[in-house]
């Protein structure tokens, strides 16, 4: 079974990544589905078949994607501004969502790896319908910060999050 990471989990991958103390908290309230202005990974098990998704909104995905490689905070600010985020910033983002893969693995589920990332959600309907979910605030300190939802796409639901990377 695929269990959605806890938020302290993900705060101590995001931590060890970025190089910088991430704070992460539930989130007051829920992301809207379908978003417009989201980053959304997919990640499959070894069928094949997507079990599990990532949606973070763009800020997130504009302001991460700049920590990783210490890139200003004015370049992720700019492409928010524009709604345009370059392509160097959209692939540091999507490594760190291949490495978020990680926080659904552990000895007890099957292996789930980074199938696609892609901007906008076309699961919207299947995030809204999912029963185990989880959202965020990401907050990286000098940046900026976003929305995180996690959650598991197929019926391999677990009621308990992950507390281990």
């Amino acid at each position: 079974m695929i269990r959605i990471p806890a938020f302290s989990t993900v705060a101590e991958l995001l931590t060890q990544l970025l190089g910088r103390t991430v704070v992460v908290r539930k989130a007051p309230s829920p992301l809207l589905m379908p978003a417009p202005n989201v980053i959304t990974a997919v990640y499959t098990a070894d069928d094949g078949i997507p079990a599990t998704a990532c949606v973070c909104e763009l800020a997130l995905a504009a302001y991460a994607g700049a920590a990783l490689t210490a890139i200003p905070p004015a370049a992720a600010k700019e492409a928010l501004a524009t709604k345009c985020i370059e392509p160097n910033l959209l692939d540091n983002f999507g490594e760190i969502l291949n490495i978020c893969s990680h926080l659904f693995n552990d000895i007890s589920t099957e292996h789930v790896r980074l199938l696609e990332v892609s901007r906008g959600t076309e699961l919207g309907a299947a995030v809204k319908a999912s029963a185990s979910k989880s959202e965020f605030l990401v907050e990286i300190p000098g940046y900026g910060g976003g929305r995180m939802l996690f959650c598991v796409l197929s019926q391999q639901t677990q009621a308990e999050p992950m507390s281990r990377v």
